[in-house]
């Protein structure tokens, strides 16, 4: 910078006249500045500890779908929140997800 300036010109104090500007310039600061960096963030404890499929989960319900027959269908979603498994459901009216309590949990622990 300094050098095509002194084809032209002689400034005294060159240097700290062109870090002074190059300081105070808008758009030389946007390409000076650091990424930002964060830590990782802290995971829950119930995704950490040990458990078994399907002990933490989390129920939601897709839909409606219309069959060919004329006929409306949802889908309960059954999603472990440890190991990310996905159960699908089809229910035929809405009662069953209103009481998600009344599925049965096998004894291997998933749903169905």
């Amino acid at each position: 910078m300094q050098s095509l300036i002194r084809e032209r010109f002689w400034i005294i104090r060159a240097r700290k006249t062109i870090k002074g500007i190059l300081n105070e310039c808008v758009i030389c600061a946007r390409f000076k500045v650091k990424a930002l960096s964060s830590g990782p963030s802290p995971i829950p404890p119930d995704r950490v500890t040990d458990c078994a499929i399907f002990e933490v989960v989390g129920i939601d319900l897709a839909g409606p779908l219309f069959l060919r027959t004329s006929e409306k269908v949802w889908i309960r979603l059954f999603t472990c929140t440890v190991y990310r498994a996905l159960h699908l459901e089809l229910v035929n009216a809405l009662m069953p997800f209103c009481s998600p309590l009344g599925v049965s949990l096998p004894d291997t622990g998933g749903p169905g």
